[in-house]
């Protein structure tokens, strides 16, 4: 009859350490380094696919341009506009992701991305003054 000890249980947690203790029999210890490779591969894969996913999420220009004209029409809408908050979306305009001039893009997507800064400058103009507006812009981070 098989009696529960100390020893069975990491810490005496209520843990099985069977599946990390390392077998003493030469059959055994061969097919826990395969689960324990099954394992760690299982893992490194799950990684890197939420690694690919995470990545593929950052977007490129069509993602920034699309981001952009969402930005224009909400401040829009907006009653006031903070300086900060203008100096952060000036801040985005200057990645490249946002910008077709500084990577390349399609035709199509030039003309909207280009439209898009325009449209969302000018709505920054109306609330912070056109003179803060264009020099935020084109003024060095």
């Amino acid at each position: 009859m098989n009696t529960p000890s100390h020893h069975d249980f990491l810490c005496g947690a209520g843990h099985a350490r069977a599946v990390w203790a390392r077998p003493s029999d030469p059959v055994h210890r061969r097919a826990w380094r395969r689960w324990l490779t099954g394992l760690t591969v299982c893992m490194l894969g799950g990684v890197a696919v939420a690694w690919v996913a995470a990545s593929a999420g950052s977007g490129g220009p069509l993602e920034g341009t699309a981001r952009m004209e969402q930005l224009a029409a909400r401040i829009d809408r907006a009653r006031t506009l903070d300086r900060r908050t203008a100096q952060a979306i000036t801040g985005l305009m200057r990645r490249p992701a946002y910008d077709c001039a500084q990577i390349q893009c399609g035709a199509a997507l030039q003309v909207r991305n280009s439209a898009a800064r325009a449209q969302l400058t000018a709505a920054m103009a109306r609330h912070v003054g056109a003179r803060e507006a264009s020099a935020a812009l084109w003024l060095a981070p």
